[in-house]
């Protein structure tokens, strides 16, 4: 695995900032924030160390 240095760092940049806002162009269904992928790297941080049972 090549880990978050093998994806565009463009690519990294528009997912940890995107944010969604009604009446902008292209936001047709507005997901809630919760949904929103700005927090990915420490969700994925947080999914990978925690304890298996």
């Amino acid at each position: 695995m090549l880990g978050l240095d093998a994806i565009p760092a463009q690519w990294v940049d528009r997912v940890l900032n995107c944010r969604p806002k009604a009446g902008h162009p292209g936001v047709n269904r507005l997901r809630p924030e919760c949904f929103w992928p700005v927090d990915a790297l420490e969700l994925a941080a947080q999914l990978i160390s925690t304890e298996t049972k």
